[in-house]
């Protein structure tokens, strides 16, 4: 999303910018399936907010195995992703 909107609305859009983030993995990342994202924390000082996404990954043979990454989304558009 456009991230100005996001700014604008902050701190009400940040569960939108959840529900993006969600979305854009589904749609981008088939081998991810059950896909949660949870805000786990946001600065009222500066636009900084970090998101768990929990997921299954689907293994070639068909095996689902749970992931756990993290996101942070600060000023600027700056992501970071991390385990």
């Amino acid at each position: 999303p456009d991230l100005a909107n996001i700014y604008k609305g902050y701190p009400d859009s940040l569960h939108y910018l959840g529900a993006e983030i969600k979305r854009t993995i589904e749609r981008y990342e088939p081998r991810l399936t059950g896909v949660k994202v949870e805000l786990m924390s946001s600065s009222s000082t500066h636009f900084e907010a970090n998101f768990t996404v929990k997921a299954y990954l689907r293994h070639p043979d068909g095996k689902l195995a749970a992931v756990t990454f993290r996101t942070m989304v600060s000023q600027g558009g700056k992501t970071q992703i991390g385990e």
